[in-house]
């Protein structure tokens, strides 16, 4: 049976108590399980939800592809995508940044670079890893103005990102452990823009807005 939601009078104080009861009832009426062609997932900070279809069209905007096997040489490759324009880059092994899809510009041309992904990354509790886009942000030092985007590189952490200053990050999906094999869930299929609002550049705190963009 779903829980009813509680009933409150506009205009009257919201408290902790009344948030917490909320949250109870939004937690009750939440499914436990998905359905025909849908998969949902509990996590630290809420629901997620995978649809399957049964079109053959595969997006390629950040598809993963994987190589090697879990625990100790898993890595990944990903399918170029944008964030406001700019493309994510991984670091290779001396220490350059070479962008998502490589660089065919080179002589001989730049493969796709490997993002390693170890078993720290991964939450043993809850089996799977999340992999994130981490952007460094910018100021160009007037508080009025949004934040400049520096540099975009992908993630992998074993749950919720730390507070970073001048730092936003964006789930792309989830590498999922199941009797020692490894499958990803992806959760972006589209390239990115992000914005702030309430940039405190003496902090470097913000809000950070992901959209869906061309």
């Amino acid at each position: 049976m779903a829980a009813k939601l509680p009933n409150f009078v506009p205009g009257e104080p919201f408290d902790a108590r009344k948030v917490e009861r909320l949250k109870r009832a939004v937690e009750a009426n939440t499914p436990a399980r998905g359905g025909p062609g849908v998969r949902i997932r509990k996590q630290p900070w809420g629901w997620t939800a995978k649809y399957s279809s049964s079109s053959s069209f595969v997006p390629q905007t950040w598809r993963v592809a994987m190589t090697g096997a879990y625990p100790k040489n898993l890595a990944i490759t990903i399918g170029r995508g944008l964030v406001g324009g700019i493309e994510p880059v991984i670091q290779d092994q001396n220490g350059k940044w070479i962008p998502i899809s490589g660089n065919p510009a080179t002589k001989p041309p730049t493969p796709p670079p490997q993002l390693a992904i170890p078993q720290s990354a991964f939450n043993q509790q809850q089996q799977q890893a999340c992999l994130y886009l981490q952007a460094t942000m910018i100021s160009n030092g007037d508080p009025t103005q949004e934040w400049f985007i520096q540099r975009v590189t992908p993630v992998a952490l074993p749950g919720l990102p730390p507070l970073t200053p001048f730092t936003a990050f964006k789930l792309l999906g989830f590498f999922i452990l199941a009797s020692g094999a490894v499958q990803y869930q992806q959760m972006c299929f589209f390239n990115l823009g992000l914005g702030t609002i309430f940039q405190r550049t003496a902090t470097g705190a913000a809000r950070y807005i992901w959209y869906a963009s061309s």
